[in-house]
């Protein structure tokens, strides 16, 4: 869901989906992050879902993601540093 400074780790999953007009495959979903006047401090972290949907019949030509915020009251945000991805020598 990308990097967020204000998440309170609450996320929905609005939407996973395979358009077979368009034969691509598509995710949606929602952020919760402090209101605006919240006194809470910043600190980065990198919220993620997992999502499971149904195999398409074949595989998709494209996908796409649509994230979106919203308010969640005024919680201490979630902290945490984003996976080191470690590459195979092979």
């Amino acid at each position: 869901m990308g990097g967020r400074e204000t998440a309170t780790g609450r996320i929905y999953v609005t939407d996973v989906s395979y358009n077979a007009l368009l034969n691509s495959f598509s995710a949606q979903g929602y952020v919760g992050v402090n209101e605006e006047d919240c006194s809470q401090p910043r600190s980065k972290s990198y919220p993620y879902a997992v999502a499971i949907a149904p195999r398409p019949t074949k595989a998709p030509g494209g996908s796409g993601y649509d994230v979106g915020n919203f308010a969640d009251g005024c919680k201490p945000p979630k902290s945490d540093a984003p996976t080191m991805v470690v590459t195979s020598p092979h």
